[in-house]
């Protein structure tokens, strides 16, 4: 009952300072935007400040901890394909805690969201229609220019968010950036934030620590001689396996 109670609390504490500070956050966003446009084609600025913005809401909630494991494994100015699985909501501001410039892949639907939709067009981010074949051939073709640019994309291989916290079935799409683009693949882990807010739920359970982990990047020559659908087995299950073992470690040290 204290833990409900607790949990409610903090839940509307941080969605009331999420509100209040919404607008004022975009209207410093816009400045930097506009002062940035002259010389920052690829939005880089932008996306830095978006990531302390989002940093801000994951300190706010004394009931979050993001910690990243193996930042000594993203070289500086490399651009990767970013692979990540998708547990909830949360994974995106903690994701931009790798305080790293890349562009998301996002559903079109978040592009129509004001505020959050309007800082994806304008930092230039991906949008694709979910089942529409054109635009993901489309979204393709601009993933693979961004990569070309230097700008790494990142995207959740299982399309949605998982309903039970485990690693889903992955789609095409990523795969086929890769083989079109011969880019490194960077695969994270991220565990944690489905414990803290699962999908469909807005409320913040308990205390709980969000552990992203960086793997191995996978150098083009160690998957363009695969097709398709064995590129993607190889990559379910070679992050399937890390999951198990980071969801095991947080186990034993968090729930013990």
């Amino acid at each position: 009952m204290k833990n409900t109670i607790v949990s409610a609390f903090i839940t509307g504490y941080v969605w009331l300072g999420v509100i209040v500070t919404l607008i004022p956050a975009f209207l410093i966003y816009l400045i930097i935007w506009i002062l940035t446009l002259p010389f920052d084609t690829k939005r880089i600025y932008c996306h830095h400040y978006v990531s302390l913005w989002a940093g801000f809401y994951i300190h706010i909630n004394p009931l979050w901890k993001v910690k990243i494991e193996n930042r000594f494994k993203v070289e500086p100015g490399q651009a990767y394909i970013v692979l990540s699985n998708h547990q909830s909501m949360l994974d995106i501001l903690a994701i931009y805690q790798l305080h790293f410039p890349f562009r998301w892949i996002s559903k079109q639907e978040l592009f129509r969201i004001p505020v959050i939709g309007w800082v994806l067009f304008l930092n230039k981010y991906i949008t694709v229609v979910r089942g529409d074949k054109t635009s993901a051939d489309n979204m393709i073709s601009h993933a693979v220019k961004s990569l070309k640019q230097g700008i790494s994309i990142l995207i959740f291989p299982e399309g949605t968010r998982s309903a039970d916290g485990n690693i889903g079935t992955f789609k095409e799409g990523a795969f086929r950036i890769a083989q079109e683009s011969k880019a490194k693949v960077l695969p994270i882990i991220i565990d944690g934030a489905y414990d803290a807010m699962p999908k469909k739920d807005f409320v913040f359970r308990r205390k709980q620590p969000i552990v992203i982990r960086i793997l191995d990047a996978v150098k083009p020559e160690d998957y363009m001689s695969l097709t398709l659908p064995q590129l993607i087995r190889k990559m379910e299950m070679l992050m399937a396996e890390e999951f198990t073992k980071l969801r095991n470690e947080n186990i034993l040290l968090y729930h013990e």
